[in-house]
């Protein structure tokens, strides 16, 4: 009984983590602050390569 309530609160507690997770993603992407480690490339747009 114990491991059950136990394996559901460390599943709630890890999914609430993950929520918590996103959503500072997406609040550091709406202020323009990209995540630590992330390419600081992705999302600008590329010069087409001219081919000769």
């Amino acid at each position: 009984m114990w491991q059950h309530v136990a394996a559901m609160l460390v599943a709630i507690g890890w999914s609430l983590a993950q929520m918590g997770y996103a959503l500072a993603d997406i609040l550091r992407a709406l202020n323009g602050n990209p995540r630590p480690g992330a390419d600081r490339k992705a999302g600008k747009p590329h010069p087409k390569r001219r081919r000769g």
